[in-house]
């Protein structure tokens, strides 16, 4: 968490999702190391793709968001805390696609 760059890319998609392309216009990180920050990112469960979108001329393009709000870590004679707190907002939309299956009977009144 030492790294300014992903602080910044965390702190670029807490509370709205963007894309790859959006993330280096707004932390001014090139694209770049945004993608390769991003992936390990991915991989290390700080970020979540909130949802694909298809652009204008047929192109895929992921949407990232933070799981987590905050993360402290503390130091004390030969022991390590470390609280995080869950961008709840986040997890809930996340928990809600996942868990959510439209079979259509609402609509057809069965």
């Amino acid at each position: 968490m030492g790294d300014k760059d992903i602080l910044k890319i965390i702190d670029s998609v807490l509370f709205k999702p963007k894309s790859l392309a959006d993330i280096s216009k707004d932390t001014e990180i090139p694209p770049t190391t945004v993608f390769r920050k991003t992936k390990w990112m991915l991989e290390k469960r700080l970020l979540v793709v909130e949802k694909i979108i298809i652009t204008r001329d047929g192109k895929k393009t992921s949407l990232f968001r933070s799981l987590w709000k905050s993360i402290s870590a503390k130091y004390e004679y030969s022991s390590m805390h470390v609280e995080i707190q869950k961008n709840i907002e986040q997890a809930e939309i996340i928990t809600k696609k996942m868990f959510s299956i439209d079979t259509g009977s609402e609509e057809q009144g069965t």
